[in-house]
């Protein structure tokens, strides 16, 4: 089966690079990651033997189970029953034609893939292929990112810059900030790595660039851009995830408290008047400012708005009213939910205040998972995902220890994103929770050298 996984991890390879460039071509490379899995059981089924005759019924089920029986994550009860939550509210959705199609080319798909990635990820050679795609791929976005910036459009895509905020080649700002969270941090439990190891020698004769120190600028490069990316989407949401982990890194590490600190407040001291500045030119229409007025204002933190003006730019901006529209939708149907991929019709249905017009999604993932395959789908769903933390031990190894750090680390700060945004909701970065939350049951098992 050996060329099988070769084909899956091509896929792979391909996928995570085009999956913030190009939603097309991730879902090619995605169904054929996912085709290649499929393949791979109905061959391993044709040489069970399973047709043969006189063999007993009961031979013959372990046969076929043995074929086509998924990899062992130690998660796979809690994905069975996520689908099964999925299930019944497909079964009672408002919507069934909707639902039954997200059912199977969302869950379905999207839960193959996760057994794929884990299935073929095993050896470290292959592990390293996929996250150099994945870095490869981060550095164009992020120097696509800083020309959108500076030109006002990016050079993958096109896509214009969106009220002052950067958002690459992703379109959104905030779908933006949650990529750079991933990538982030992952970089990070990697430089981490490479400097641990001292791969410059303190001799000035030596000074030849080595495949180790090469990775290093590489990885050094690519954090910086991401760190200055990140600071420009202007996401408060991606920003407060940032923050958070960067102090919970500092809690657990007390060793890196004076770097978080340092990393902190050059952050905040370089974004954060930048932010009040873009938001305060976005709030022309409603502050009554003329655009001469808001030019006028420098970047320095000593001459920015009135403090009036400034909360104003720092409330919750239109999510409480969102929310409330979700619980309304929760109450409605607390136990099945509206049903898979109709949270914007039931909306439209069951709030009464006919307030929907002020958006399509919940500004919460927790809350629109809720919303749609009701509450108990939705502690499920917690439960999934605490089990990926819950369940992941040291490996021993340096190397695989400090990469298991960064995956956690980069899947927390997603998860404490989507608490103000629904990125699980959107097609690219929800392919990227599978993806990582695959990588952290690969990284919790313990990998050859």
């Amino acid at each position: 089966m050996q060329p099988f996984d070769l084909l899956i991890c091509g896929a792979l390879g391909a996928l995570i690079f085009f999956l913030p460039i190009s939603l097309a071509l991730a879902e090619v490379f995605m169904g054929l990651a996912v085709f290649f899995f499929l393949l791979k059981r109905i061959v391993r089924l044709s040489g069970s033997g399973i047709g043969a005759r006189g063999l007993p019924g009961k031979e013959r089920w372990q046969r076929f189970y043995a074929a086509v029986r998924p990899p062992d994550t130690g998660r796979n009860f809690w994905l069975a029953l996520f689908f099964w939550a999925c299930f019944v509210s497909a079964v009672f959705s408002i919507i069934p034609g909707r639902s039954w199609s997200a059912l199977g080319c969302k869950v379905v798909e999207r839960s193959l893939l996760f057994f794929a990635f884990i299935e073929v990820m095993g050896p470290a050679s292959r592990l390293g292929s996929f996250l150099f795609c994945g870095g490869l791929s981060g550095l164009c976005v992020n120097l696509s990112g800083l020309a959108q910036f500076f030109t006002g459009k990016d050079f993958l895509r096109g896509r214009p810059l969106m009220e002052g905020r950067v958002g690459s080649c992703l379109g959104h700002p905030n779908n933006f900030g949650s990529y750079l969270l991933v990538e982030i941090f992952i970089s990070l439990a990697l430089l981490t790595f490479y400097s641990s190891k001292k791969i410059f020698s303190r001799n000035p004769i030596n000074v030849r660039l080595g495949p180790e120190r090469m990775l290093w600028v590489f990885l050094l490069i690519s954090t910086v851009l991401s760190f200055i990316n990140l600071g420009m989407t202007f996401s408060r949401g991606a920003w407060f995830a940032f923050l958070a982990m960067i102090g919970i890194w500092c809690c657990v590490k007390p060793r890196r408290c004076l770097l978080g600190l340092g990393m902190t407040l050059i952050f905040l001291m370089v974004f954060l008047p930048l932010s009040l500045k873009v938001r305060y030119q976005a709030a022309v229409p409603v502050s009554g400012a003329s655009a001469a007025e808001v030019d006028a204002v420098p970047f320095s933190a000593g001459t920015l708005p009135p403090m009036k003006d400034r909360v104003s730019l720092f409330d919750l901006h239109g999510r409480e009213m969102f929310w409330r529209e979700a619980a309304t939708v929760i109450r409605q149907r607390p136990l099945a939910g509206s049903g898979l991929n109709t949270y914007t019709q039931a909306v439209k249905k069951f709030d009464k205040t006919k307030r929907w017009y002020w958006g399509y999604k919940a500004h919460n993932t927790y809350l629109q998972t809720a919303a749609e395959i009701g509450i108990p789908g939705c502690v499920i769903f917690l439960g999934l995902i605490f089990s990926l933390f819950y369940r992941c031990k040291p490996d021993g190894e340096e190397r695989a220890d400090l990469l298991l750090t960064g995956a956690r680390s980069a899947l927390a700060a997603f998860l404490i994103m989507d608490f103000f945004d629904t990125g699980f909701y959107s097609a690219q970065l929800n392919i990227l929770f599978w993806l990582l939350s695959a990588l952290v049951v690969v990284l919790s098992r313990k990998l050859p050298s």
